[in-house]
């Protein structure tokens, strides 16, 4: 059991990384070559259709278009925070629920504080998804 301690504890700084070195590698693909990453053709189509829109002076079709972007913002928003909130909750009343976190950890470590600060880091990660 130990060994599979050591495991989780060192698995978690990996994970980490792989995300940042990830992140770090989107950043300069974007700035040396945007096309050829979807958040750049999604910046390059978007200008384009804003090029387009005023070119043909179709107003109502553009509100409209802002209007769905704003509500599906502010549904993913709203999601993210309920999702975090409830992650939060979890953790609160992670004492009168060891079970659960026994069912839900098949291997690895049932320290209660590991399984409390592995909740309060998945509820920052939703409250930051929220931002």
């Amino acid at each position: 059991m130990d060994m599979l301690r050591h495991i989780e504890f060192g698995l978690s700084p990996v994970a980490l990384l792989l995300l940042l070195m990830y992140h770090v590698y989107l950043y300069h693909k974007i700035r040396s070559d945007p096309l050829s990453t979807s958040l750049g053709l999604a910046h390059r189509i978007r200008a384009l259709w804003v090029h387009n829109i005023m070119q043909s002076n179709k107003d109502i079709l553009a509100i409209q278009t802002l209007r769905n972007w704003t509500m599906a913002a502010t549904f993913l928003a709203s999601t993210a925070i309920l999702i975090g909130l409830g992650i939060f909750n979890l953790a609160i009343t992670a004492d009168k629920q060891g079970e659960l976190s026994l069912l839900i950890n098949h291997f690895g470590n049932d320290h209660p504080g590991l399984w409390l600060g592995k909740l309060i880091l998945l509820g920052a990660d939703f409250l930051f998804a929220f931002f």
